[in-house]
């Protein structure tokens, strides 16, 4: 048994228990190898890995996570929770040698993208982030049952979901919730960091915890407006985010701080730094339900589809020699 003190370098946590079918021979070479570099993201990791397990069918794979001296508990997550993935644990940031040794690499925002390309300039590709369209596009044309936990709430609703840490402008949310208690606040995610208790205190925001993926499209049925309110510094200027394109797929009005990744979609979002994010709220209100404004948020969530990106991804694997 290899216990999370004892991890070195290229330690192997025993295999995963999934479906027969799926299990990996150690002496048999795996149809897939995924390997997965991770510093400080054990939440997002584990969300990764439920997924992968839970999608991936028909063929044979193992799971490599390389993490760079996370020292968050994500070593003693993989091993009581994803028994058969590898575990490489660095105790340094080991970022440029999995770059230097990869054959081609993929960059989803496009400050990753210029940080890894010298490296590789022949073989790195800026691939964005994208959504399942499917999943949130008929909360623009169906009724969903409102959830249990908004039943009630007082309208304009104002939301978000996503996980809220230190790149989170919790303040942000504070100062325009203060200056306009005639709309409420909805956040959904799990919360990483403390938060003030003049914000919790306020009666029109309101923390709803953590949401089923399944239930997020009804949530967002009843938003007027989406939200991304993120700080801007080093590391939110490299953040291409998700739901960005989820709420677009729902054809929702998103109002972003300004984000580098977003600033490119700016004919579909209102985009606003603090002095003005209150403003762009308003303005965001008045085009909520205008369909043609919906149809133009779905024709860009179209062109940002994981069936778009897959295709991206077979068509540069396949022009692209090692």
């Amino acid at each position: 048994m290899v216990t999370s003190n004892h991890l070195r370098e290229d330690a192997a946590i025993p295999k995963m228990t999934l479906a027969d079918s799926l299990r990996v021979d150690l002496q048999e070479k795996p149809d897939l190898s995924i390997c997965i570099p991770t510093r400080k993201s054990k939440t997002l990791l584990r969300d990764c890995l439920q997924s992968i397990c839970a999608s991936t069918h028909r063929i044979t794979f193992e799971i490599i996570v390389v993490d760079n001296h996370s020292q968050d508990g994500t070593v003693e997550m993989l091993r009581d929770e994803f028994h058969d993935a590898r575990a490489i644990v660095k105790d340094y940031n080991a970022e440029q040698q999995i770059v230097s040794r990869a054959n081609i690499i993929f960059a989803t925002a496009t400050e990753l993208y210029d940080r890894v390309k010298p490296v590789k300039p022949q073989h790195t590709f800026l691939l964005p982030n994208a959504a399942d369209y499917e999943h949130f596009a008929p909360v623009a044309t169906q009724s969903f049952e409102c959830p249990d936990d908004l039943v009630g709430i007082r309208k304009p609703l104002l939301g978000y979901f996503g996980e809220m840490a230190h790149w989170f402008d919790f303040s942000l949310i504070y100062d325009i919730a203060l200056r306009h208690p005639e709309w409420t606040f909805a956040l959904i995610g799990a919360v990483h960091v403390a938060v003030d208790k003049k914000l919790l205190g306020l009666p029109n925001v309101r923390f709803l915890g953590r949401k089923d993926y399944a239930k997020l499209p009804a949530y967002l049925s009843q938003f007027e407006v989406c939200l991304l309110p993120f700080k801007i510094n080093a590391l939110t200027s490299a953040v291409n985010p998700v739901k960005l394109y989820e709420y677009l797929a729902a054809g929702k009005p998103v109002v972003s701080t300004p984000l580098k990744e977003v600033l490119r979609y700016q004919k579909v979002v209102e985009i606003a730094d603090r002095t003005k994010f209150a403003d762009a709220i308003e303005l965001a209100l008045v085009t909520s339900r205008d369909p043609q404004r919906v149809f133009e948020r779905q024709q860009v969530a179209q062109q940002n589809t994981w069936d778009v990106r897959i295709e991206e991804i077979i068509r540069i694997l396949c022009a692209t020699k090692p």
